[in-house]
């Protein structure tokens, strides 16, 4: 509480408000009243009334099978003698629900059911009652805000969330959040494959049609399209500039494509970073700058890292018993 025995102090006042609000904050009650007993002249005896919050006895799930209640209990980590708390019970819940929409539940009700415990004072057990309802569809997707994509082109840049279709055997058109995500992601690379560096989807809206089937609303801004312009080179001192822009292979005018940029910078084995590694460079790095926007162009400079050159100091053979060290180094 702060207050001491002995100390002079105002009734009510602000030391008064202070110590029941450091009592609250060790989140150890779940109640905290105080009164003056008693007062003798100018010498008052406080009582505090504290309800302790109540903890954790047990835990357990229904109407789901024990392989999830498994993995749910790994996950939720409630601990016996743990404070139960509203925030628990919310957190739980949010997990729980989560845990189940991630399968393509998308509409999983859960419900907590809590009773004292009987042998065990101030205790409660916890039964999280579980509806996880029928894995849902998708009926369709709806994009709007495209003029340069149509939409076909946008639904097939996304690899996994299918609208349900007759023909569709082997790919499932069932919701599953995460492969949700990533397929929005993927339809924003495809925009930047075509020049169009600000696009974003702006607005996703899942509408349920029944309890197996929801539609999909798509909100795209795609933004201007950009184009390459002037490409600089620095700190290369092994190759020249043009022979790192014939590589890179490029031209002045090209759509500003970031993948492709990225391709021809680190994945192609004919590429600018495999040219330093090839040739002993293997601690180069090659970092790639936006130094200027003007209008639709997009200028370049490109920071070379070269580095030492590296060279084999050591070489040692592990595991041959039937060949000698020389022999096999020889080789």
């Amino acid at each position: 509480t702060g207050l001491a025995v002995g100390e002079k102090l105002k009734v009510p006042g602000e030391k008064f408000t202070k110590a029941v609000k450091q009592l609250w904050a060790q989140g150890l009650f779940s109640d905290v009243k105080v009164k003056v007993t008693k007062q003798l002249g100018s010498i008052i005896y406080i009582e505090y009334e504290l309800k302790e919050r109540k903890r954790l006895s047990t835990f357990s799930f229904n109407g789901i099978s024990k392989s999830n209640a498994d993995d749910l209990k790994d996950m939720l980590q409630l601990a016996h003698g743990k404070q139960v708390t509203q925030n628990i019970i919310n957190t739980s819940k949010k997990a729980i629900k989560d845990f189940f929409i991630e399968k393509g539940f998308l509409f999983c009700d859960v419900r907590v059911d809590i009773k004292d415990d009987s042998k065990i004072p101030n205790q409660v057990s916890l039964l999280f009652d579980i509806k996880k309802g029928k894995k849902v569809k998708i009926d369709s997707i709806i994009v709007s805000g495209n003029h340069v994509l149509k939409e076909v082109k946008i639904r097939r840049a996304m690899k996994n969330t299918k609208v349900k279709h007759i023909y569709r055997i082997f790919k499932t058109s069932k919701y599953i959040k995460k492969d949700f995500e990533e397929d929005l992601q993927s339809i924003v690379d495809k925009y930047n494959e075509e020049g169009y560096c600000d696009a974003q989807v702006t607005s996703d809206t899942i509408i349920k049609i029944n309890d197996k089937r929801i539609k999909i609303l798509l909100t795209v801004h795609e933004g201007k399209q950009y184009f390459f312009r002037d490409i600089k080179w620095q700190g290369n001192t092994k190759y020249s500039s043009d022979y790192l822009t014939q590589l890179l292979g490029i031209k002045k005018g090209e759509v500003y494509d970031k993948k492709r940029l990225n391709e021809n910078l680190f994945m192609n084995p004919a590429g600018v970073f495999s040219l330093y590694q090839d040739n002993g460079y293997l601690f180069s790095s090659v970092t790639p700058i936006e130094t200027a926007v003007n209008g639709d162009s997009i200028d370049l400079l490109i920071q070379v890292y070269e580095g030492k050159i590296a060279r084999i100091n050591e070489v040692t053979v592990t595991g041959n018993t039937k060949t000698n060290d020389p022999v096999i180094i020889r080789e």
